[in-house]
């Protein structure tokens, strides 16, 4: 523990402070210099409190002696001034400038009053406006507000404020004319309401009745023009709100200019604007202190209204001018509302909406003819109506005729869109059959009928726009079957001779129900006729120069022929739908006649030299005829083989090509051309077996002449004859058989065995070696009789061939009329065999026959 610092004042002389350690003399030295700062702060305290008693005694001295010397100036002056008429002057002077301290302060109290209602006014304006409190009330205190502005203003010392309380005053104007507007513009604005807000724009505008009954046609107008709904693309409730605005427009103009207008201006202008119950009643204004210390100008001031100014005359002719007016732009509006409307149901639905709306209120549009109010409202519907059916027919067009160009100009035979598959591919395992298999029964049908990818995307696009047409077609209908209210009551019609309606429901009647449904019927009709002429010359135009290959399965032709038929079944039967009593001719006929032809001509090109070929070789080659034949006497029963292959080799390749492929005129092109090249056939075979026979003749008649024996000629015919009966019963495996082939063949055989024995003969001894080489050379089946056997069989051929190339409706006629290009052989084989009548019928009628067994062996080709 340090040790105590000893007291200083018990030393007698400095050196007893050192006799301690010298921590302790240094704590008794830091003591004693702060008890030497505390004496000397308290001696300087000391001191400077008596110096500021001396100096106060002083200055009293000092006031003292100067209030002496005022009050020796000042009864030095009274004694000057003791005279009467100084003292009235110098009583004069005070009570002036009394009067001068009392006229500024009212001056001030004034100023204060005045700033203060201003102030209070506006920030109670602007309290109204916010909370959209009362128009009018709002329109009275801006009047108040001006007025004391106006004051405030005119005052030599006028506030800096009032620059900044001006222009708050200029904007809370403006809003309350934005208010106003508003307000107006409202589709729900009744009479009363309205009454007050254009009494409010008269007071804060000073306007005459007229200036704001044109203001309130003006704002309606702008109203109608920029009506909008939540949705801005709901088309039909933004017409609504216009039909609604312009009603109600004629409505309140009716009602309210000037019969309710005229008596709300004249109380306004009953007596001053402060005396007003409605302005006294604001407590925060503080009127009842604050109006004592306004100017009597401000007081008294009183709006000038001039209430009767617009006469009743003058409204109902500025109606009618704003109406009529109003009324071309409301249909140029709604026309360009409607032009953003795409779909042809909604606008028939709106269409109706609005059109009610319209007959459900037209009793309130006085100044209005009805029936031409009505045809100016209808027109828009109308003619955007008739933009959508062209519309919607011109793309049915357009997308159908580029689905095929397109298809045709990028095919690609590698392409699997451009594939179409057989019913019994392995990929029909792979179709689903859920949903009572209606997966698998639509591939069947495609498959059958051949849709591709290519062609079930052409049919996906036509259904797409045709079932716009069609529901074009159906809601036209159900605009026929529309009703409609009509709200229009005896009492308008007994006033039209003012409003200028003129009711009548017949007519309204066979306006919306009947005249524009009918004017679009036929519209749609129309367009679809054009489309699909359209349709056809301009695929006819873009291919009929460059006619697509048709010379296999997956060629462009091929699919342009589906594509076709697809469109001749389905165009039709729309444009039917849409009009029973249409009649349309045969879609892209030319183009399709052009794609038969060309499919018929690819055919026989590729069969017709074989069938040549075949036929002269059974003409003329050692054959059996008489295998084919039966009854008695015998006559042909059944084709030949080159015939009746010529048919199958046909009718395979039309399946080959495509079963769904055969209409009737494709059908009819490939048995005109089958005909052409059977008769260019027939005609060479049949010209050949009778210049052979000829030459026979020729040739027999010259030997028999050399050798003089008839004997030996007789002979010959006698043994040829059974050469010809002979090998029948070898061939019989053909007779009846559908399968000419195989008949073909045996008869070859039967032909070589013949031509073996004949070669023996010839080998044999003669005496006479020359004449009997002559007369081998003549063979059994040259002679004259198989020549004619032939002929015979020919004739056979070429009968069966006319009920294969006749029409399916005439196959099984007893009579048939030939082929026009079968009758002349027939004539001329008939000619050369020399057949009776019997004969011939009996020949007609074993073709007819075969025909009736066979026929469904050629279901293509036998199917029209």
């Amino acid at each position: 523990m340090a040790t105590e610092a000893p007291d200083a004042r018990s030393f007698k002389t400095w050196q007893d402070a050192f006799q301690y350690p010298i921590p302790t003399v240094r704590g008794m030295e830091k003591k004693l210099r702060n008890n030497l700062n505390e004496n000397h702060d308290k001696l300087r305290t000391l001191v400077g409190g008596s110096y500021r008693d001396l100096l106060g005694t002083a200055q009293t001295i000092i006031d003292i002696n100067d209030q002496m010397r005022d009050v020796e100036q000042l009864l030095a002056d009274a004694s000057r001034k003791s005279d009467s008429r100084v003292l009235d002057k110098v009583a004069d002077q005070r009570a002036k400038l009394q009067q001068h301290h009392v006229t500024e302060e009212q001056d001030r109290l004034a100023l204060a009053s005045q700033l203060s209602t201003l102030k209070s006014s506006l920030a109670f304006i602007s309290k109204l406006l916010r909370t959209n409190g009362s128009i009018l009330l709002a329109a009275k205190l801006l009047i108040v507000a001006r007025l004391l502005h106006k004051t405030l203003v005119s005052r030599s010392n006028a506030p800096a404020a009032c620059s900044n309380l001006g222009s708050k005053l200029g904007l809370l104007r403006q809003k309350l004319l934005r208010h106003i507007d508003r307000r107006v513009a409202r589709h729900d604005v009744g009479p009363a309401e309205l009454v007050q807000v254009m009494s409010a724009f008269s007071l804060a505008t000073s306007s005459v009745p007229s200036a704001t009954f044109s203001h309130f046609l003006h704002l309606r107008s702008e109203a109608i023009s920029k009506a909008v709904s939540g949705n801005v693309n709901d088309v039909q409730r933004i017409i609504e709100r216009r039909i609604e605005l312009f009603v109600g427009t004629l409505r309140l103009a009716k009602t309210v200019f000037p019969d309710l207008l005229a008596p709300s201006l004249r109380t306004l202008g009953a007596g001053p604007v402060l005396s007003d119950s409605s302005v006294t009643a604001i407590e925060d204004l503080n009127l009842d202190i604050h109006t004592r210390w306004f100017s009597d100008e401000d007081r008294n001031f009183i709006p000038w209204s001039r209430h009767d100014e617009l006469k009743k005359s003058k409204a109902i002719q500025m109606t009618r001018t704003w109406s009529a007016g109003t009324l071309q732009s409301l249909v140029a509006q709604m026309s360009s509302d409607l032009s953003n409307e795409s779909d042809f149901p909604r606008l028939a639905e709106t269409r109706h909406a609005v059109l009610q709306m319209w007959l459900s209120s037209r009793r309130y549009a006085y100044g209005l003819s009805a029936r031409e109010a009505l045809s100016a409202l209808r027109s828009p519907f109308v003619g955007r109506q008739k933009s959508l059916v062209e519309e919607t027919v011109e793309r049915l067009r357009n997308s159908l005729q580029f689905d095929v160009v397109q298809a045709i100009n990028d095919w690609d035979k590698e392409s699997e869109d451009n594939r179409t598959f057989s019913l019994w591919d392995h990929s029909m395992k792979e179709v689903s059959i859920q949903d009572g298999a209606a997966p698998f029964k639509r591939e069947i049908v495609n498959r059958r009928h051949g849709r591709g990818v290519q062609i079930q995307s052409l049919i996906s696009t036509y259904d797409t726009h045709a079932k716009s047409v069609q529901d074009i077609h159906v809601t036209l209908k159900n605009m026929r079957d529309a009703k409609w209210d009509d709200d229009y009551d005896d009492d308008s019609e007994s006033s039209g001779s003012e409003t200028g309606n003129d009711h009548d429901d017949n007519s309204v009647w066979q306006s919306l129900s009947r005249s524009d449904p009918e004017d679009l019927q036929t519209t749609l009709r129309e367009r679809l006729q054009s489309a699909i002429l359209g349709l056809q010359d301009g695929l006819t135009s873009h291919l009929q120069s460059n006619m697509p290959d048709c010379s296999s399965h997956d060629s462009p032709g091929i699919y342009l022929l589906r594509a076709l038929r697809e469109l001749r079944q389905r165009l039709p039967r729309l444009l039917l739908e849409i009009d029973p009593k249409t009649r349309q001719s045969l879609f892209c006929d030319d183009l399709a006649d052009s794609l038969h032809l060309s499919l018929a001509q690819h055919i026989q090109a590729s069969i017709s030299e074989s069938f040549q070929g075949t036929l002269n070789t059974s003409a003329t080659g050692l054959f059996h005829i008489r295998a084919l034949w039966d009854g008695t006497p015998q006559l042909p029963v059944q084709p030949s083989p080159a015939t009746f292959r010529y048919l199958r080799t046909t009718n395979k390749e039309m399946e080959r090509l495509g079963q769904d492929l055969w209409t009737s005129g494709a059908v009819t092109k490939v048995k005109e051309l089958a005909a052409g090249s059977a008769v260019e056939a027939i005609e060479r075979t049949a010209t050949t077996m009778i210049d052979r026979a000829r030459d026979m003749n020729h040739d027999a008649r010259h030997v028999i002449e050399e050798t003089g024996s008839g004997d030996d000629g007789n002979k010959a015919q006698t043994n040829g004859d059974q050469a010809n009966d002979g090998p029948a019963d070898g061939d019989q495996g053909n007779g009846g058989s559908a399968d000419g082939d195989q008949g073909n063949e045996d008869s070859a055989d039967g032909d070589q065995a013949t031509q073996s024995s004949d070669e023996k003969d010839n080998v044999s001894p003669s005496s006479n070696e020359p004449k009997e080489a002559r007369k081998n050379s003549i063979t059994k089946d040259d002679t004259q009789q198989t020549h004619t056997d032939r002929l015979i069989q020919l004739h056979f051929d070429t009968l069966y061939l006319c009920h294969a190339f006749s029409p399916a409706s005439n196959h099984f006629d007893k009579e048939l009329e030939p082929p026009a290009a079968l009758q002349p052989i027939l004539e001329r084989l008939a000619s050369q065999t020399d057949s009776d009548e019997a004969s011939k019928a009996k020949l007609r009628k074993n073709a007819l026959e075969y025909w009736k067994k066979t026929y469904l062996l050629f279901g293509l080709l036998s199917s029209f």
